[in-house]
């Protein structure tokens, strides 16, 4: 629920291992905007988060009153947000952009085996591992991923015994998730 003290206005951001969500050509932008706020604002369920003025991008989407705490007066809410930046004092400031980490699987489809390429652009990673989730959001594997250096990452991972499908990925560096993603195995 987003507020400007007076009015409220709900957001929503689909699941990205719901098998809906996880089939959208815009999974990738749900996984941004939950990493987002997992990192920046507060993980899991939290009520009363004072943060600083963001911009959201979303799809405007009515949603018919069934007793939703937080609705608009005239039910719009954004299902879902695609999107979010902090403002700084100077106009719009992406505070992602100098923390995101440079991440890539490939191939993306893949079969046996994929190649795990992470670079961080500010902060040394440490502990990695990918961890790897199946469409009821189980984790069905955690591999380790050893550095090359104290920012990058490039790692060759057999996955040849998990069956097809559409998978969430996360890189975890120092225990906590750092990037989640999409893999698709075929």
């Amino acid at each position: 629920v987003f507020s400007d003290g007076t009015n409220t206005f709900i957001g929503e951001i689909p699941n990205p291992v719901c098998t809906t969500a996880a089939s959208s050509a815009y999974v990738d932008q749900y996984i941004a905007a939950r990493n987002f706020i997992d990192s920046h604002i507060a993980h899991g369920n939290v009520n009363n988060v004072n943060i600083p003025d963001v911009e959201v991008t979303g799809v405007a989407f009515i949603d018919p009153a069934h007793g939703q705490t937080g609705k608009a007066p005239n039910n719009i809410e954004f299902h879902p947000i695609l999107d979010i930046h902090f403002y700084s004092a100077a106009g719009l400031a992406d505070e992602r952009a100098g923390k995101l980490l440079s991440v890539s699987l490939f191939p993306n489809p893949a079969h046996t085996k994929v190649t795990v390429n992470v670079v961080s652009k500010t902060e040394a990673l440490q502990n990695c591992s990918l961890q790897l989730f199946d469409a009821k959001a189980d984790c069905i594997g955690t591999f380790d991923l050893p550095l090359s250096d104290a920012r990058t990452i490039s790692q060759s991972l057999d996955i040849s015994s998990l069956p097809p499908g559409t998978y969430i990925y996360k890189i975890i560096s120092k225990g906590s998730p750092v990037y989640d993603g999409k893999l698709l195995i075929r």
